[in-house]
C-alpha cells in the first residue's frame, strides 16, 4: 500500500513537473500535476500541509507568469489558471496568518497574473497589498520592486511616461543585494512581455 506523500514530497514533486514547463512546453500536464498536488496537501486540513499548499500555489501562478525570459508559450487558460493559484495562496497565507513576507508572496502573484490578463485595476490593488506587506515586513527592496510593478501598471494601463521611472527604481535595486539584483533584472523581460 502506498503511504500518503509528506509535505516535503508534495514540494518535491512541482520542481520536477516545472522542468517539463520549461524544457518541453508540457504547460497542462505541470498544470494537472501541480492542481493534484494542491489538492492532497489541503486533504489533511493540518498547518504543516496547509503551508505546502502555499508553496505550490506561489510556483504554479509564477511558473505561469508569461513575462519570464524562457516562459513556455502560454493561452488566456493558462493565465486564468495562475490567477487561481494566486489568490488561493493569499488566501491560504491569511488563514495561516502567515507573516507579511510570506503574505507578499501571494499579492505579488495576484498582481502579476492580473498584469498578464491585462486587468490592471486588479493589478494595481494586489500590487499595493504587496507593498503594504513589503512595509510591515520592513524589507525596503521588496518595497523598491514592487514600485517598478506598479509603474509596469502604469504602462500597461496606457501610461507612457511611466516608462521613464522605470531605470531609477531598477537603478536602486542594482545598488543593494544580489537578491534585489535578481529584482531588477525582471524589468527587461517583463517590459518586453508587456509591450509585445
Amino acid at each position: 500500500m502506498l503511504e500518503s506523500p509528506t509535505p516535503n514530497d508534495l514540494m518535491a514533486a512541482p520542481f520536477v513537473a516545472a522542468r517539463d514547463v520549461f524544457g518541453r512546453g508540457n504547460v497542462d500536464g505541470y498544470i494537472a500535476v501541480t492542481r493534484a498536488l494542491i489538492a492532497a496537501a489541503l486533504a489533511p486540513a493540518e498547518p504543516e500541509a496547509t503551508d505546502a499548499a502555499v508553496k505550490l500555489t506561489y510556483n504554479l501562478a509564477t511558473n505561469l507568469w508569461p513575462g519570464w525570459e524562457d516562459a513556455p508559450e502560454l493561452s488566456g487558460e493558462h493565465i486564468a489558471f495562475g490567477r487561481e493559484a494566486a489568490a488561493l495562496n493569499v488566501r491560504l497565507a491569511e488563514e495561516l496568518h502567515l507573516p507579511p513576507q510570506r503574505r507578499f508572496n501571494g499579492y505579488w502573484a495576484s498582481g502579476a497574473m492580473a498584469l498578464a490578463a491585462s486587468d490592471t485595476p486588479a493589478a494595481d490593488r494586489f500590487f499595493r497589498h504587496a507593498q503594504d506587506m513589503a512595509n510591515e515586513a520592513a524589507i525596503p527592496a521588496m518595497s523598491k520592486m514592487v514600485e517598478g510593478w506598479l509603474t509596469f501598471t502604469r504602462l500597461a494601463g496606457g501610461d507612457r511616461d511611466a516608462e521613464s521611472e522605470l531605470e531609477p527604481i531598477a537603478e536602486a535595486l542594482n545598488s543593494l543585494s544580489d537578491d534585489d539584483r535578481f529584482y531588477a533584472g525582471q524589468f527587461g523581460p517583463t517590459r518586453q512581455a508587456l509591450l509585445s
